[in-house]
C-alpha cells in the first residue's frame, strides 16, 4: 500500500491481539539498540483500538500497489528506487566506516 494521505508521522507501530500495541522509532534490529532509539508499550484493549482504529484511518488513505503495477513501473522510477538504495548503502559505509560491527553490518558474507 502507498499513503495517500498527505502529511505522516513515520513511526513504527504494532498491535498484536488486539491488546499489545507500541508505537516508537524503533526499528526491530541491532542498530536501533546502537542508536538508543524508543518506543512505548501498552498492555491494554483501549490503547490497542485507538492504534487500530487510526490504522484504519490510513488505510484509507492509501491504494493497493499490485504486483502487476510494481513490474511494470517506468525506467525513471526503476532508477529512482536503485538511486536510492545504493545511495543508503553507501550512505551506510560512510557513517559508520570507523564502527564496524558484523551484527549491523548489511553486506552479505
Amino acid at each position: 500500500y502507498e499513503f495517500e494521505g498527505g502529511q505522516i508521522m513515520h513511526s513504527k507501530t504494532v498491535v498484536v491481539d488486539s491488546v499489545w500495541s507500541s508505537v516508537g522509532s524503533y526499528n526491530w534490529d541491532v542498530l536501533s539498540n546502537k542508536l538508543l532509539e524508543q518506543s512505548v508499550t501498552t498492555f491494554g484493549t483501549v490503547e490497542a483500538a485507538m492504534m487500530e482504529d487510526h490504522f484504519r484511518l490510513d488505510l484509507a488513505k492509501s491504494r493497493e500497489i499490485t504486483l502487476e503495477e510494481f513490474m511494470n513501473r517506468s525506467l525513471f522510477r526503476r532508477f529512482q528506487c536503485a538511486f536510492f538504495y545504493y545511495g543508503m548503502r553507501f550512505a551506510e559505509m560512510l557513517s559508520f566506516w570507523s564502527y564496524y560491527d558484523p551484527q549491523i553490518s548489511t553486506q552479505q558474507q
